[in-house]
Formats: structure tokens, sequence, C-alpha cells
């Protein structure tokens, strides 16, 4: 069990290319097995190809809008109140909400992948155009989850 400190949170530095420690994250997030070259050829194309298809915005302001989107606002914890498991809601800080949309987005698209056998970099872009156009299976999954904690707000007034 740790001691009771403050755990220093890591910096990361901006990405080369965009400048943007978001597309940081997205390259960290999107990493498997160490492969980080890899993940950052992906992500970068990914930009590249959302820049293609939607002509109008850049592709880091296509990128924040869609994660912005699909950002939940309340999440859920289970809490044992009264001999029973209670989904408990609460206010997400943004940190947290940013990673868990960046996550939906990149199992979204892994999901895709599989069903459909299309390449990593043609899943990420279909899905982060359709985060950006409020459609997808993200943005689906990112409503259900704020019914479910919009339908649980009964048992907001538990504290953690």
């Amino acid at each position: 069990m740790r001691k009771k400190r403050l755990i220093k949170k890591r910096i990361l530095n901006e990405d080369f290319r965009f400048s943007s420690i978001l597309v940081t994250r997205f390259i960290n997030y999107l990493m498997f097995d160490g492969l980080k070259e890899k993940s950052t050829k992906i992500v970068y194309w990914v930009l590249e190809d959302i820049k293609k298809q939607v002509s109008n915005l850049g592709s880091l302001e296509i990128l924040n809008q869609a994660i912005e989107n699909i950002r939940p606002k309340l999440g859920l914890k289970a809490k044992r109140i009264g001999g029973g498991n209670v989904q408990v809601p609460f206010e997400m800080p943004y940190e947290s909400s940013v990673k868990s949309a960046l996550k939906s987005i990149i199992s979204a698209a892994r999901r895709m992948r599989q069903s459909r056998a299309d390449s990593t970099k043609k899943s990420l872009s279909i899905e982060i155009i359709n985060a950006f156009n409020k459609t997808g299976e993200a943005f689906k999954n990112n409503q259900n989850l704020q019914k479910m904690a919009i339908a649980n707000l009964a048992y907001s007034f538990q504290k953690f």
C-alpha cells in the first residue's frame, strides 16, 4: 500500500508536427507493445486523412471538437449501500474525461477494424469523423454513460 504522499504528475512533451500535448496523449494511448514510432505514423496519417476529408477545418481543430463531443461530463462509481452495490454519479475531472474520450475512440476503432477488416488508420479516421459529427460507436457509448448517470442521480448525495 502506498504512503500518503503526493504523486508527481508526469509532464508530457508536445509532439513535433502539431505542437500539441493532446496529440502526444493520443499517440501514447494508441501505442501497443512499446512501438511508439509506429503509433506516431498512424496518428499523423489519420490527422492528414481527416484534413483531406473535412476540408474547412484543420485536423487538430477537428480532433479537439471530436473529443469535446464525446467527453463524458459525469462518471459512475460503484458503492456498497445497504447490502447492494449502487452506481453513484460524480463529476469527472477534465483530464480523466479526455482520457476516457481518447480511449473510447481507440477501442471503437479497434472493434470496427475487427468487424470490417479495415486497417487501423482507416477505422481511426472514420471514428474521429463520426465523433466530430456526433455519430458513431464512441458517441453512443458516451450517451449511454450519461443516461445511466442521470438515471442514478438519486444516489448522488453519497460521497466517497
